[in-house]
């Protein structure tokens, strides 16, 4: 799969949940961002892009995550 912000923010919830699970890890910034734009991401994957520390230093990840519906309250 492509991993441009373009196509990562049209991906069906299926194919997102996959490459997360596959690349979570090597993610830069732009792709988090791109995650938590598709409307298909789910809390379990807003949670493993919160347990990586490299992406959660950045502060525009950390805004993404806190400002997302799908947040739980506590992380707010």
């Amino acid at each position: 799969m492509a991993s441009s912000r373009y196509g990562l923010k049209s991906v069906s919830r299926d194919d997102l949940v996959e490459f997360v699970s596959e690349n979570v890890w090597a993610l830069t910034e732009e792709e988090a961002l791109a995650v938590l734009e598709n409307p298909y991401v789910t809390p379990a994957i807003i949670q493993k892009i919160a347990h990586v520390e490299r992406l959660a230093a950045y502060y525009s990840v950390r805004l993404r995550m806190v400002a997302h519906r799908l947040t739980p309250m506590a992380w707010r």
